[in-house]
């Protein structure tokens, strides 16, 4: 979880709700107005495996644009699973702890070993050791950063955050068929012509049929 602040320790937070249905309520403990909060994705313990081991599911929570202080924020979120958004019946939250405290510098390592997975840190110049993420940055570098100019932390956050929708709703993925992880109907002809949508500033654009 990252902010702008230089607080240490800006938020608190705990898990509300009934099992089926567990929200993330956020609290800015801090005297300040706090913007572009963050949370990283939980990457969840595969059930199944003895043991645990590599799991198809993940946590996602939407971004904060900003909270004022001592605002509560309670955080939307969305489980995907085998690189697909889960419906309701599939949601995964309530199977993370709760979790009473503040965010500390090492929260995503405290998580890590919260959910029983063990920290394995890549060799330096060894990307094949992490070869998912490796292709993700690769993705950004050659279909978005090598094409823009970056003026400050601000316009990059702004810059990635479009390239992440384009990315997740209309980017085609082998992994699905060729289809956008936010799955796309198919539009037929009767829906009238097709249209051009220009995204991420005009780098890539979408394509759709609309009514004349």
């Amino acid at each position: 979880m990252t902010s702008n602040s230089n607080t240490e320790k800006p938020f608190n937070f705990r898990f509300i709700g009934a099992p089926s249905n567990v929200l993330l309520e956020l609290t800015n403990v801090t005297e300040k107005t706090l913007k572009s909060i963050e949370i990283l994705t939980v990457f969840l313990k595969d059930e199944e495996t003895p043991g645990g081991g590599p799991s198809q599911a993940h946590i996602r929570f939407d971004a904060v644009k900003s909270m004022q202080a001592k605002e509560k924020a309670v955080l939307s979120h969305r489980t995907w699973i085998n690189g697909r958004p889960a419906d309701t019946d599939h949601d995964q939250l309530g199977r993370l702890k709760v979790i009473a405290g503040e965010v500390s510098p090492n929260y995503f390592r405290q998580r890590v070993r919260g959910l029983g997975l063990k920290e394995v840190l890549s060799a330096p110049r060894s990307p094949w050791q992490n070869a998912y993420v490796e292709r993700l940055i690769g993705s950004i570098r050659r279909e978005c950063l090598d094409h823009v100019i970056v003026l400050n932390e601000q316009h990059l956050r702004r810059i990635l955050r479009s390239y992440f929708a384009y990315y997740h709703r209309t980017r085609t993925h082998l992994s699905v068929d060729k289809d956008a992880p936010d799955t796309r109907p198919v539009q037929l002809p009767a829906m009238g012509t097709v249209i051009e949508i220009a995204e991420v500033g005009g780098l890539h654009h979408r394509y759709e049929r609309r009514a004349a």
